[in-house]
């Protein structure tokens, strides 16, 4: 008689060592290819040693290529080499507060650099990842100097979001420093995929930044700024339309770009490098066009009303130590502070108020120093009865 059940426990152990000898095969498989890959590569290095000068003159005639230093309509601007973002305000030499703006190579710009630059190896290894966010390594071989650097990158499993859909997991809230909240939701599978994507380039060009000589990175950067102030130079107007409409693949439009300059002229060089690097600042992720205008407008706007402050406290003749206790009482509302003083600059012009009266109103009121329980005073004495009869 056919027994099925002690034939079916008979054939699962069978299954399980097929399948460990397949696990230990495969992974035996891998690790020969990686090696032989590994020395491979270092062989090729001792053979073929990078020469600079044919390395230099490859790098330079790519950043003489104009599509690869100014935006191409047909890749959507992709092809830019050098990013730009607002980090704070500085004075500028008409003792203006203006944005100040840095800049560097893009992960496109990097790529090239690892063509040309050649026995270079990066390399995508996934360490894990819990509830929280996903665990990456990126690193980079040098098989000639057998250098080796690696970033972590870690890949959080959440976006933040000002409004929220049905759909959102919400998992905690937060707000901002406007005082509008701001939520914490769960990433979908193509927000996690975008941000790993954002997230592993950018680790791929400090690593190739890191592995390639600066002098080189410094005379490629000069190199592109001059082709493309050279192409600009040959027909201003068309330059501009593609720069507007590279910034419109990446939703900014015409009139965003007019409010932000103040006027709707031909750009000026330094206004055509700028927006040059702003666009590939947003289209590389390292920036948004919001950041742009608030690192514009509030930054330059909190200089000019510290500046506007210390005006008004010195022309208002108060003392070091008045100011300050001034700016002790209106911590956190300086715009209050500085409608107050001109409000009193206007009353003194006009009735020639001094201004310690009017502040006055702003310290605090001396409290009546408590009564002393004292004696009450003895009453005098009552006068003596006069005697009877005549006093001789």
């Amino acid at each position: 008689m056919f027994d099925q059940e002690s034939t079916a426990l008979e054939v699962q152990p069978a299954a399980g060592v097929l399948a460990n000898q397949y696990i230990e095969q495969s992974v035996s498989m891998v690790q020969q290819l990686a090696t032989a890959r590994i020395q491979s590569a270092y062989t090729m290095a001792v053979r073929k040693p990078r020469q600079i000068e044919v390395i230099r003159q490859d790098a330079l005639l790519e950043c003489r290529r104009p599509s690869f230093c100014s935006p191409d309509e047909s890749k959507n601007g992709s092809s830019l080499a050098i990013y730009r973002v607002p980090r704070g305000s500085v004075k500028d030499a008409g003792g203006n507060w203006v944005s100040n703006n840095i800049q560097g190579p893009t992960i496109r710009f990097a790529e090239m650099l690892l063509r040309v630059w050649g026995h270079l190896s990066i390399d995508l290894s996934p360490l894990g990842e819990d509830e929280k966010a996903q665990i990456y390594q990126v690193s980079c071989t040098d098989y000639q100097t057998c250098n080796f650097l690696s970033e972590i990158v870690a890949v959080p499993k959440t976006v933040e979001r000002k409004k929220t859909k049905a759909t959102d997991l919400i998992l905690s809230q937060r707000t901002n420093s406007y005082g509008d909240p701001v939520y914490i939701v769960a990433a979908t599978d193509e927000e996690l995929a975008m941000k790993r994507n954002a997230l592993v380039a950018k680790a791929r060009r400090n690593l190739i930044l890191q592995s390639v000589p600066g002098w080189l990175i410094e005379e490629c950067i000069e190199q592109v700024r001059e082709t493309a102030a050279k192409r600009d130079a040959v027909d201003p107007q068309a330059a501009k339309r593609k720069l507007y409409d590279a910034f419109a693949a990446v939703g900014v439009t015409a009139t965003q770009l007019n409010e932000y300059l103040g006027h709707t002229n031909a750009l000026s060089p330094a206004e055509m490098e700028d927006l040059r690097g702003f666009f590939s600042g947003i289209r590389e992720g390292f920036t948004t066009w919001t950041a742009i205008i608030a690192a514009k407008t509030e930054g330059g706007d909190d200089q000019n009303a510290a500046a506007r402050l210390e005006e008004l406290l010195v022309a208002s003749g108060r003392t070091p130590a008045q100011s300050r206790k001034m700016r002790g009482q209106y911590a956190g509302r300086p715009a209050d502070l500085i409608a107050w003083l001109e409000d009193e600059a206007k009353k003194k012009a006009d009735t020639g108020t001094k201004p310690q009266e009017q502040e006055q109103e702003h310290e605090p009121q001396p409290q009546p120093a408590p009564a002393v329980a004292t004696k009450p005073a003895a009453a005098p004495a009552a006068p003596a009865p006069a005697p009877e009869g005549d006093v001789w």
